[in-house]
C-alpha cells in the first residue's frame, strides 16, 4: 500500500513538472510573440524571460538528475525580486527598495553559502569534505578516490572504501 501511495505522489510529482516545464515554454513564447509585436525590448522583458529559463532549467535538472536542488528557486526568487525592483522602483519608497536590495543581497549569500558547501545545492548532499572532479580521467587523490564515468559524460568522485 505504502509503495503504490509513494508511486502515485512520484508520478503527480513528475506530471506536475512537466506541466510547468510546459506552461514556461508557452508563457516564454508568448512574451516574445510581444517583444516582437511592440518592436522593443525592455529589461523588465529579459528579466522575465531569465524567470521562465530557469523555470525550464529547475525542471530539466530534476529529470536529469533526479535530485531537486535548492539553489534553482532561490535563483528564480532573486530574479523575481530584482524585476519586482526594477518594475516598481521609481514609485517605491526609498526604504523599500534598501529592503528589496538587502533580499536580494540575503538570496545571493544563500546561493553562494550553498554553492560552497555542497555540489548540488542540496543540503546533506556532497558535503564540504567532497573534492570536486579532477581534469583527467587518471586522477588519484591521496584518499585513493578517483573520478568515475556513468556513462553520461559527467565525471564524479566516489571515496574509495
Amino acid at each position: 500500500m505504502q509503495t503504490f501511495v509513494t508511486q502515485a505522489i512520484r508520478m503527480a510529482e513528475k506530471a506536475l513538472l512537466v506541466a510547468v516545464a510546459v506552461m514556461a515554454v508557452l508563457a516564454a513564447g508568448g512574451e516574445i510573440l510581444s517583444i516582437v509585436e511592440r518592436r522593443e525590448i525592455v529589461l523588465a522583458d529579459l528579466l522575465l524571460m531569465f524567470l521562465y529559463a530557469e523555470v525550464i532549467g529547475m525542471a530539466g535538472v530534476y529529470y536529469a538528475s533526479r535530485t531537486r536542488t535548492a539553489i534553482f528557486p532561490l535563483s528564480i526568487a532573486m530574479t523575481a525580486v530584482a524585476r519586482l525592483l526594477v518594475l516598481q522602483s521609481k514609485d517605491m519608497a526609498p526604504e523599500k527598495i534598501v529592503y528589496e536590495a538587502g533580499a536580494i543581497l540575503l538570496l545571493a549569500l544563500a546561493i553562494a553559502v550553498l554553492s560552497r558547501f555542497t555540489r548540488s545545492g542540496e543540503p546533506g548532499k556532497d558535503g564540504p569534505g567532497e573534492r570536486e572532479a579532477g581534469s583527467g580521467e587518471n586522477d588519484k587523490s591521496a584518499s585513493g578516490a578517483g573520478p568515475d564515468r556513468d556513462g553520461d559524460g559527467e565525471q564524479r568522485y566516489h571515496r574509495a572504501a
